[in-house]
């Protein structure tokens, strides 16, 4: 293939496609983080008992992800994180995460998995599903000196909304078909 075809043609000698996306559109990918040892080096493997041992941070995905590479469609479900900064403070196998980034190709023998994901920034989506909850079952104020829960508040407003919004719907009722 020559450079005419390349840059002309649009042609790629070397692609990633990821749902029509180029390699340098920022995705969001959703899953389990999980760590894995794997075999580094000076062999990578091909000696394990002269191969140091490496650990990295892996996503293992909700759903797959299709990818082409060189024409050929993968379904991906586990891709190596490599982070752009200090962005993971800690982690729970248990949680789910929401991680926005870059994908590219493994290039390197510290690279395992085929596609890996450059982390631009990771969010624990039951985290907020925590606060929510824990904001609920905390006390929000009292009645007759006894504690009350936020939620209580929070149904109070709810069957306030709704009487209103009835008294609203009669007294629209009666102006409608008071002509």
């Amino acid at each position: 293939m020559s450079l005419f075809q390349i840059i002309f043609l649009n042609e790629n000698i070397f692609a990633l496609e990821l749902n029509g996306y180029g390699i340098t559109k920022e995705i969001k990918i959703y899953g389990k983080i999980i760590l894995k040892d794997n075999y580094g080096p000076p062999n990578y493997g091909e000696n394990p008992e002269t191969d140091i041992i490496e650990t990295y941070y892996y996503i293992l995905l909700q759903k797959p992800l299709r990818i082409k590479i060189n024409n050929v469609n993968n379904d991906i479900t586990t891709m190596q994180i490599i982070f752009n900064n200090n962005i993971l403070k800690e982690y729970n196998i248990e949680n789910t995460y929401k991680i926005y980034g870059n994908l590219f190709l493994a290039t390197t023998g510290h690279h395992h998995t085929e596609v890996l994901v450059s982390a631009n920034k990771i969010e624990n989506l039951n985290e907020k599903w925590d606060n929510i909850y824990n904001w609920l079952i905390k006390e929000g104020g009292s009645a007759k000196g006894q504690p009350v829960p936020n939620w209580i508040f929070i149904l109070v407003l709810i069957i306030f909304g709704i009487n209103i919004t009835w008294i609203v719907i009669k007294w629209i009722k009666r102006k409608i078909f008071a002509w």
